[in-house]
């Protein structure tokens, strides 16, 4: 069991004081190595790996190759519950800039700006595999509420909000990094990625060392890739359509997401040592492998 302690936020979080960079070739400075495998069998055969996903107004998880075969319905587990204690503050202090205030309200809202739920039991934290850091896509709103960002459904946005472009609310929301014993507090997204847009979803690589999250810094939803222990943020997509829900292959070789390239939203997968993004063969929104 891991608890979030209440305690004063540390600005700095990993190495965040760096001078950020932003790039878009997805060679790691934390990890050399991951250049060198490029072109192994690994990465080219895609039928070697799986995505976690759900479909449009379904409740259920369902798993295919990515290559399009072997699709099933996906046993899940919640993996335990972790108990979060002075949660109030911790959000109020990462989201809020740093007020520590207790009574602000709080709004859960998914990537189209729909609420779906108004207290702390409907968050389900985004924990790193260690279960050290929770990362949160939130802020506060003109009202004083904590806004936070997760899930997919419902679609149906609200007023000053854009999932692919820029609106007063959605502006606003950052990644924040929130170690579990709350004394350390990083904005993972702002100000790494210039330019003036919302930042959510965001999802850890099995080994900890990457988040991959969703922004519409760019104009319409786009893919970036932060590392964690440095301030290097890599976008990975750069196509005018809007590219959405992005979430770790089962093995980790491959990031995956829904884009509607093709004139409808359908996944598609990236190689996690690059090259051109392909189709998996399916519509649907990929979610965390242990979801």
């Amino acid at each position: 069991m891991v608890v979030l302690a209440g305690a004063v936020l540390i600005p700095g979080c990993g190495s965040a004081d760096q001078e950020p960079t932003v790039r878009t070739n997805w060679a790691s400075t934390s990890s050399p190595d991951t250049v060198q495998v490029a072109g192994e069998s690994l990465f080219s055969n895609p039928g070697a790996d799986a995505v976690a996903f759900t479909t449009v107004g379904a409740n259920t998880t369902l798993e295919v190759n990515l290559d399009g075969s072997g699709l099933q319905h996906r046993a899940t587990s919640d993996g335990g519950e972790r108990s979060l204690t002075m949660q109030e503050q911790i959000l109020s202090n990462a989201c809020g800039g740093g007020t520590g205030s207790t009574e602000l309200a709080f709004l859960v809202v998914s990537p189209d700006g729909a609420a779906t739920g108004s207290a702390m039991s409907d968050w389900d934290p985004a924990w790193s595999p260690d279960g050290s850091t929770v990362a949160v896509a939130c802020a506060v709103d003109d009202s004083g509420r904590v806004m936070i960002v997760q899930g997919e459904q419902p679609a149906d946005g609200t007023e000053s909000w854009s999932r692919a472009g820029n609106g007063d609310l959605s502006d606003l929301i950052d990644v924040y990094l929130v170690t579990a014993d709350g004394s350390h507090l990083r904005n993972l997204t702002d100000p790494t990625i210039a330019g003036t847009g919302g930042d959510w979803l965001p999802r850890w690589s099995s080994d900890g060392r990457f988040i991959v999250f969703e922004s519409n810094r760019e104009g319409n939803s786009d893919i970036f890739v932060a590392e964690v222990d440095s301030p290097v943020v890599t976008r990975l997509t750069t196509h005018s359509a809007d590219d959405q829900s992005p979430a770790w292959s089962r093995d980790n070789n491959f990031i995956v997401f829904s884009s509607n390239r093709s004139g409808s939203f359908e996944m598609y997968a990236i190689a996690q040592v690059g090259g051109d993004p392909f189709p998996v063969g399916l519509a649907g929104r990929p979610v965390p492998w242990d979801h």
